[in-house]
């Protein structure tokens, strides 16, 4: 906390996607930060911003409340990408926005009333909705909405060992 706080009196961090621009150089300048610290802060951004991350993570990242793990998977199996999901936020003022999140689908079960309000709420307020926007732009977001993975990606989320070798690969 107190590290960001810094990086915040300083004018470095004054929304999420800012952790995504910034300079090592800078940072090293700092009282408490060296040169090394301050480059993997950097690389590690760096590194994340360009592998991305799955569009559930990027909603669940957003803080919205009441919307955790279990509701930002859900929500990334109906919206196609960071965009789509964006975009009815940026509509939250009119009576259209999350339509689709209205409609009683198998894909829309355990996303009720109070869900929709939240996500409503949350895109009234323009502040969020442009550092929602603005993190989008800085690192890239997996677009995935098969849901389950295991039918289409058998080995999603696993990690595959060889051990001896293999004579045709070098």
């Amino acid at each position: 906390e107190a590290r960001i706080e810094q990086l915040r009196s300083q004018g470095l961090l004054e929304k999420p996607g800012d952790v995504f621009r910034l300079d090592a150089e800078r940072l090293a300048e700092l009282d408490g930060w060296a040169k090394k610290s301050a480059q993997n802060l950097v690389d590690t951004a760096r590194r994340v911003a360009t592998q991305g991350m799955d569009l559930s993570r990027f909603i669940f990242a957003l803080g919205i409340p009441h919307v955790g793990q279990h509701a930002s998977a859900l929500l990334a199996t109906i919206y196609t990408s960071a965009n789509e999901f964006l975009q009815d936020l940026q509509q939250s003022g009119k009576a259209s926005s999350f339509a689709r999140l209205e409609q009683d689908t198998e894909q829309t079960k355990g996303i009720g009333p109070a869900l929709i309000a939240e996500l409503r709420r949350f895109g009234s307020q323009p502040e969020m909705i442009k550092a929602a926007v603005d993190l989008a732009s800085v690192m890239r977001v997996l677009d995935d909405r098969s849901g389950d993975d295991s039918a289409t990606k058998p080995l999603s989320g696993m990690s595959v060992v060889f051990t001896g070798s293999l004579p045709n690969l070098t």
